[in-house]
Parts: structure tokens; sequence; C-alpha cells
């Protein structure tokens, strides 16, 4: 792991988005945990950006925060930003049911990682294209055992790791953030 001579904060309550965004990233970074207010919009990297503007104001240090969506064809591009609360309100089966009665089974998920470093807010995002399941198909957080990506038959809730980072819209916005602080801020 590069040495980087700042410190990193991930603003998260997710154990497991820590867990994966620190297995991903080339450098070191640190997690706290703080209840950050979360706008309404369907755009994710609104979301992320005004949350990273909030979380550096109360940590007074570089931070990043992560905010991802499932986008669905079938729903004129709802959940986006609100799956979490669309699969914690109506359980997973009772959301496939929700578009169950539709043959397009498309959909995205995007993720933007917003860096904030007190001058600006800098955000990075990462898209992957793919399926909806009928079923749920393995394990995971959030909506990995339903979103197929598009080059697999496996959910992200069925793939491994090293499977999952193939298509990891997490790993397409991060190396995008990587690149950005090795050429910016670490010289």
């Amino acid at each position: 792991m590069e040495e980087i001579g700042i410190e990193i904060t991930l603003v998260t309550s997710n154990e497991n988005k820590f867990k994966e965004i620190k297995n991903l990233i080339n450098f070191p970074i640190n997690s706290e945990k703080i209840d950050l207010p979360e706008i309404q919009s369907l755009h994710v990297a609104k979301v992320a950006c005004e949350k990273a503007k909030f979380a550096y104001n109360k940590i007074g240090n570089p931070v990043i925060v992560d905010d991802s969506g499932l986008y669905i064809s079938a729903l004129n591009g709802l959940p986006g930003p609100f799956i979490t609360w669309f699969i914690e309100s109506l359980g997973i089966y009772r959301f496939l049911n929700s578009i169950n009665f539709n043959n397009n089974r498309k959909a995205y998920v995007s993720t933007c990682i917003s860096f904030a470093d007190g001058k600006d807010i800098y955000p990075f995002v990462g898209t992957t294209h793919g399926s909806i399941s009928q079923i749920p198909r393995g394990t995971g957080f959030g909506y990995d055992p339903i979103f197929i990506p598009d080059g697999s038959d496996k959910t992200f809730g069925e793939m491994t790791f090293e499977e999952k980072k193939e298509f990891s819209m997490r790993q397409k916005a991060l190396k995008k953030f990587e690149k950005y602080f090795k050429e910016n801020v670490v010289k």
C-alpha cells in the first residue's frame, strides 16, 4: 500500500462498504461513523457531494463519501439512491415483485465517490450496466443478490470479491479518484 502523507477518512456507517473500499483502494484510509444528512435527489453525485461537504465541516480533514444507486428501466430510473429504503421497507421479495410484471429487466448501478479537502468537493462516478434477477441469488448487502452485471450470469451476491471487482462501479469510481488524487494532491 502506498504511503501518501495525508490522512483520508471514509465517512460511512456501513462496515461492509468500508471493507470493500479499503480492499479496492491503493493507499491507507480510516473510517468514521457520522450521521450524515442526505438530500433528496435521484443523482448519486449530488447526494455524495452534499454529504462530503457536511463530513468535511464536521471532521476538518480530507474525507471521501460514497453514495450508490440502482436505476431500473421498468421503474423509470427508480429507486436510484433510495434503494436502501426500498429494500428495508418492502423486503427484497416484495421489491422484486414491483418489477416482475415487466419484461424489461435492464438496470444500472452507479457509485459516486466524493472527495472534500476544504477547498472544493470532487465527485468521481462509476457505472455498471446490467439487469435485475427474477429472484435473489447469493449474499451481500443492498442490491448485491439481485443485480447481474452485463457480461456475467451471476449476481453481485454470487460473486467472489475478485469476480465482483471486475464489474464494480465502486472500483471504477475509486480508480478515477485515485488518478485525480495522485496527480493533484500527492506530488
